[in-house]
């Protein structure tokens, strides 16, 4: 906002501006999103964000766990408040212990807001920059300045706002010949990068490097297409990752005269993590390390400053409070204080990931990269010492079995995790979590080639689940021979061709039966191993099933699907061991599914048995308690996005262990996976599981599905039940006249 413009002309500049810049933004579809190669990453790429405590304790705490993750560039939010503080405090450590400082300075939420029009919210930002400036412009490396200038409720500014605090900040700057940095965007809004450095160039004050908090987080998969900007329907067409987010960014900045560009923060929430992965805090080490990287291989970014380090929801360090005890105004915005005791900090999988990934990354060469559209991401760097080291991880639920990727082996290479830790045992499958593997310098190895690696068929083209790997030690890979093919589980015990062979058809069909389950349409039965019972579900095809199962997957592989993907969302089921069907005609030829057997396991239909007979315990626990137990269950599952479809009283499976009651789900074949339920939906499962039961038990039974829904699931579920006791009580009266004419 130049000084002889008034408001409404800047306003319709920015306009101007942002409407060019859509036109213009049609050009941005052939930025490539693909990651480069031959580039190196240096020392100073990776940075974080820090805050401290009125405890002076915090301040020696953060400086060790800087040193041991290896750090040098860390950027802090400073405002009115902090000087004469915890937070100028922690400053003169930083500066003390020579590490490079980038200091955002922004003025409180209710002056920001007001800045372009209130003289005296003027005088105060200007009196506080010069301040900042005559204390620190000898140590400080970068000023930014203002934070999510897009973002009013949480900073308080906007466009001219912002544009006022920028003009008034300049000159100050140019008496030291500062490096100044913004407009601190935030998310991916290029509408708001271009209307800032385009007004910013009109005054000859555009920032040198420029700043925005790339965030993908919303996406969910560092690696995923963004589908908010123009719809799902638009996002391969767009195909819009991290990668060609970052270039878009920095393709802006450097047409208006930027020299760099930063990310001044990143991250992914442990509370947003926790609603659907059962061990948020690896997935939030997984995600850090493949957007990291991801970021790097742009080759559009010169710096990432992660987000918090120490934080309950955000940080790599937990501080140790309660999520509810989380400021109101974001910590992306401001960044003021670290909350919990110094004693109860705690390292999350996140900070040795990223300790590990500065250890192998810094000043490395990146000499081949692929992120391709199969779900495979694969990584070639050589460090100073001319060691080479390959990087490589599948999307979520996907994996690879290496010997796809390494057809010749792996013989001479070490196998690291994302953590730093050493594998004990060569794995099997690339996963989700990615994989380091280490070779010796001067070592020849066969490296995979990128145009071999997108045209690998991924597990997902193969319609196969892949388990979580954090929530099992045991490996997972597939299984192949000249008539089945499947996937296993694979025991510590024995290697993956002797696990296959030992639950191979052929060799389950000879071994002793210890128990026969069912043997009608289907047979169930239980046999003896020496890791213990497992349970062998044999699938037939039979009438006109032959017929419609040839346009399936084999029932096999959707219960091995659906259990993966249920116990990937913390649905209990039996733990899946392998499955195995024909390489021709999968859906209508026998094919098998195995699990673990489930010990001292009763069903719900021996609580409703016990219920219709009038008694008031089964299993010595009190009715009310295990309707609690499944309608909590069932709930659960439903929010999950999982329909079973043929819930009955049987197909619920109890364990009591410690006078705690654990429910299992069976018979999955059925099941959807779907994104969200419908009430309808949600009613097929609940009529189904409310019918064998007496009204009062319903209502309970409903009750507690309702209170742990949090709300009621649907005012008219006594008639969606009334329906399906007509439909059943029509069908036993068919069956009956039809058995009395035979």
């Amino acid at each position: 906002m130049n000084n002889n413009s008034t408001p409404q002309q800047t306003w319709l500049r920015m306009i101007k501006e942002i409407i060019a810049g859509l036109w213009r933004s049609r050009l941005w579809l052939n930025v490539p999103s693909e990651p480069s190669s031959s580039m190196k990453i240096h020392n100073d790429f990776f940075g974080i964000n820090i805050a401290t405590s009125t405890d002076s304790s915090c301040d020696d705490y953060i400086i060790q766990a800087l040193q041991e993750l290896g750090i040098k560039h860390i950027r802090m939010d400073f405002s009115y408040d902090s000087f004469d503080s915890h937070g100028e405090r922690l400053l003169h450590h930083i500066l003390a212990n020579d590490i490079d400082v980038m200091l955002d300075i922004f003025p409180p939420k209710n002056d920001a807001s007001v800045m372009h029009i209130e003289p005296l919210a003027m005088q105060r930002w200007q009196q506080f920059v010069s301040r900042v400036f005559d204390a620190y412009h000898d140590t400080v490396a970068v000023f930014e300045i203002g934070n999510t200038s897009n973002r009013k409720t949480w900073s308080g500014f906007q466009p001219l706002s912002y544009l006022k605090a920028w003009d008034i900040a300049r000159p100050l700057a140019d008496r030291y010949t500062l490096t100044l940095a913004g407009p601190n965007v935030s998310d991916f809004e290029p509408v708001y990068n271009i209307a800032y450095l385009k007004e910013m160039q009109r005054s000859h004050s555009v920032p040198t490097i420029h700043t925005d908090n790339l965030f993908v987080e919303r996406v969910i998969e560092p690696e995923a297409y963004d589908h908010r900007v123009l719809g799902r329907w638009a996002t391969n067409l767009l195909r819009l990752n991290l990668i060609k987010k970052a270039r878009i960014i920095d393709l802006i900045g450097k047409r208006l005269g930027c020299s760099q560009t930063f990310c001044t923060y990143t991250d992914w929430t442990v509370k947003r993590l926790d609603r659907r992965n059962l061990d948020p805090e690896q997935k939030q080490a997984d995600y850090l390390t493949r957007y990291l990287i991801l970021a790097a291989a742009s080759g559009a970014l010169d710096r990432v400053y992660w987000g918090p380090l120490i934080c309950s929801r955000d940080g790599i360090i937990d501080c140790g409070s309660d999520w509810q005890s989380y400021p109101k105004i974001d910590s992306v915005a401001y960044y003021q204080c670290v909350r919990g005791e110094t004693s109860a900090f705690r390292k999350r999988p996140a900070f040795y990931a990223l300790k590990y990934l500065l250890t192998n990354l810094s000043n490395a060469h990146c000499i081949q990269a692929v992120s391709a559209d199969n779900g495979i991401n694969h990584f070639i760097f050589t460090n100073s010492q001319q060691q080479e080291i390959h990087i490589t991880w599948c999307r979520d639920g996907r994996a690879m079995p290496l010997t796809q990727l390494y057809p010749a082996g792996l013989h001479d290479a070490v196998f690291y995790t994302q953590l730093g830790k050493k594998c004990t045992e060569n794995p099997l499958c690339i996963t989700e979590q990615p994989l380091f593997i280490h070779f010796a310098p001067d070592t020849t190895m066969s490296r995979p080639q990128p145009e071999f690696i997108s045209k690998l068929a991924d597990l997902t083209l193969e319609n196969i689940a892949a388990p979580a790997p954090s929530t099992s030690k045991k490996q997972f890979t597939l299984f192949q021979n000249e008539k089945w093919t499947g996937a296993i589980i694979v025991d510590p015990s024995c290697s993956a061709d002797e696990m296959g062979e030992k639950l191979l058809p052929e060799s389950i069909e000879k071994q002793p039966i210890s128990k026969v389950l069912r043997d009608t349409r289907n047979k169930i039965w239980n046999i003896e191993t020496s890791t213990g019972t497992i349970t062998i579900k044999l699938n037939r095809a039979q009438g006109i099933k032959k017929f419609t199962y040839r346009f399936l997957d084999s029932k096999a592989k959707r219960h091995w699907n659906n259990a993966i993907t249920m116990l990937r969302n913390g649905i209990n089921t039996p733990q899946p061991i392998a499955f195995f069907e024909r390489h021709q005609r999968k859906g209508i030829a026998h094919n098998y599914y195995i699990t673990q057997f489930l010990e001292n396991a009763f069903s719900a239909r021996d609580v409703f048995t016990s219920i219709n007979n009038g008694k008031s315990h089964c299993r010595g626990i009190e009715h009310n308690e295990l309707l609690k137990v499944i309608g909590q269950a069932v709930c659960q599952m439903h929010n999950m996005g999982i329909l079973h479809r043929d819930l009955s009283s049987g197909n619920i499976l109890l364990i009591i262990n410690n006078d705690e009651v654990k429910p299992y789900f069976i018979d999955i074949g059925r099941a959807r996976i779907l994104k969200k339920l419908t009430t309808r939906q949600r009613l097929i499962d609940l009529m189904r599981i409310c019918f064998k039961l007496p009204w009062s038990e319903r209502e309970k039974l409903i009750g507690f599905y309702n209170a742990h829904l949090g709300g009621e699931v649907a005012s008219w579920w006594r008639w969606a039940v009334r329906y399906y006791i007509f439909k059943q009580r029509s069908k036993r009266f068919i069956k009956g006249k039809f058995k009395s004419k035979k």
